[in-house]
């Protein structure tokens, strides 16, 4: 179960990362905290004078939001296709074989 939690945080610290602009001040502090500090809901609390419920029902509304524009805009799967394509250019870039140097070549000229 830890594993799968770690996961699903991490994958939300990811959506925060790219959407965090369009979510308020407040919910990028406690997701922060919560994400990337560990910090429990209680502790986030505390430092805030806020009740515990306050903090977990901004942390729920802001990872809904974050997975309803990654749904609507698709950003986040937009950058791991472009990630997975720079690795595969990089691949080929550091080829030997007179083949694919040869339609780098053809692509670069025709991209630039």
């Amino acid at each position: 179960m830890p594993k799968v939690r770690a996961q699903n945080n991490f994958a939300l610290a990811e959506l925060l990362a790219i959407y965090e602009s369009l979510l308020s001040k407040k919910q990028v502090l406690y997701l922060n905290l919560y994400l990337n500090e560990d910090l429990s809901l209680q502790e986030i609390a505390d430092n805030y004078q806020v009740s515990k419920n306050a903090v977990y029902d901004s942390i729920q509304k802001a990872t809904a939001n974050l997975h309803k524009w990654e749904t609507n805009l698709h950003l986040k799967t937009y950058q791991d296709q472009q990630s997975q394509q720079e690795a595969i250019y990089q691949k080929f870039k550091e080829s030997t074989n007179p083949e694919i140097q040869a339609i780098l070549k053809l692509l670069k000229n025709k991209v630039a």
